[in-house]
Order: structure tokens, then C-alpha cells, then sequence
């Protein structure tokens, strides 16, 4: 005669992984930027700190990235492609497709049309070239530098975190897969991520590393399949 308690204890050890299977994390570009290495903070404050040197650039932080326009027009567009620093610059990337640090074209993406020149930012010689780039593209819109430069950007505006507490600050955003689909959490299972995310932060040292936050991820999902 079969246990019953046998198709029970199997239920109970697969609802984890199940559970852990449905949920995605949507990490926004300053929470990537957040758990980057030291070295890609600072290419991005360089970076920033250059296009923001010219009169009239302002930078504005979405979700995706970080948009650098000067009056009406985007000039540049600062963004994560898995974990690599990528600016995209208003230049012409077809007259960029040699050289060591050549451009890509993503003219086709509608939401980079006007900025469809991407160099991906990977050492030091691939942020100078950028550097470089960055003072063509002025140099096409007519652009002046400041006569005071600005306050420069630092790796310090980005302090290490823990991947709970990001979720927490709503800088990661917890998705469900479901049938298919993806969907937010309702607003109660979001408290509970939020309050989940909270302790285990007090438990996890501050990593600084995506490999690191992959270990906090998984202590996540080990604990929400709890519930």
C-alpha cells in the first residue's frame, strides 16, 4: 500500500524550487550601477562628469539609464547591457566601425534612434576612447564647456548595498513569471518581499560584486519558498 505521506513530502520539497522559478528581479541602472566593481563606477563618473562639463547637457536617471541632453536633444545615453557599462553617443556609427574600440550601430532600436553610436566600457582604454568620442559629439552639436566646471561625479555617489536592500529601496523590482507572463507582486506580497529583503540585508555583508548578489538572490528564493 503507497504512503500517503509520500506524494505529500515530495509536494512540500519542490514548492521552493517552484516557487523560486517564477520570480524574476528587474534591476534598475542605478541598482546595477550600485553593484558594480569599483572600476565601472568610476567610468561612469568620468564619463558623466565629461558630458556634464558643457553648457547647457543635463543628465536625467530613468530606470533604463541615464539620459544626457543639451537643450532639447539627446547627445548621449548611459546604460547596462548584462554587466557591461555601454554610452551610446549622437555620432554617426557607421564613420566608427574600425579600430579597437569600435562602434556599434543600434540605429534600428527605435529608443536609441538618436543615439545609435554604442561603445561598450570595459577598461581604461575603452572609457578614454569614450572621453574622446564624447568631445566629437560636442564638438557636432555646437557645444561649449562650462566656464566653472561642474561638481565632478564620483564613484562614492554609488556606496556598495546588499541586493535585499535594493528590493527594499525599490531599486529592484520583483516580478512573478506566471503562465507565461510576467507580472508585479501585489501590494501584500510586496511588503512581504520588502520586509524579507530587509532581514536578510542585516544578515548579508555588503557585497559589491554581481557574484556575491547572485548568493543573496538565491538566499532569497530558499526563503520565500518558506511560505
Amino acid at each position: 500500500m503507497t504512503d500517503p505521506t509520500e506524494n505529500m513530502t515530495k509536494d512540500t520539497e519542490q514548492k521552493p524550487s517552484d516557487w523560486g522559478d517564477k520570480l524574476r528581479f528587474d534591476r534598475s541602472f542605478y541598482a546595477k550601477l550600485i553593484l558594480s566593481e569599483k572600476p565601472v563606477k568610476e567610468y561612469y563618473a568620468e564619463i558623466a562628469t565629461e558630458l556634464l562639463s558643457y553648457e547647457k547637457v543635463r543628465a536625467t536617471m530613468s530606470w533604463a539609464g541615464v539620459g544626457f541632453t543639451a537643450g532639447r536633444s539627446r547627445i548621449a545615453f548611459a546604460a547596462f547591457r548584462g554587466k557591461t557599462l555601454c554610452l551610446y553617443l549622437a555620432l554617426d556609427p557607421d564613420t566608427l566601425a574600425e579600430g579597437r574600440y569600435k562602434a556599434q550601430n543600434v540605429a534600428e532600436v527605435k529608443a536609441r534612434a538618436k543615439t545609435p553610436a554604442m561603445f561598450r566600457i570595459r577598461s581604461e582604454g575603452a572609457k578614454r576612447n569614450a572621453l574622446a568620442r564624447i568631445a566629437e559629439t560636442a564638438e557636432h552639436a555646437g557645444l561649449t564647456l562650462r566656464a566653472e566646471p561642474p561638481v565632478p561625479v564620483s564613484a562614492k555617489d554609488f556606496p556598495p548595498d546588499t541586493f535585499g536592500n535594493l528590493i527594499a529601496r525599490g531599486l529592484i523590482r520583483v516580478l512573478r513569471r506566471e503562465k507565461g507572463a510576467v507580472r508585479t507582486f501585489s501590494a501584500r506580497e510586496e511588503e512581504e518581499s520588502s520586509a524579507l529583503s530587509e532581514e536578510t540585508a542585516a544578515v548579508e555583508k555588503i557585497p559589491g560584486t554581481y557574484e556575491d548578489t547572485v548568493a543573496t538572490a538565491d538566499a532569497l528564493l530558499s526563503r520565500h519558498g518558506v511560505y
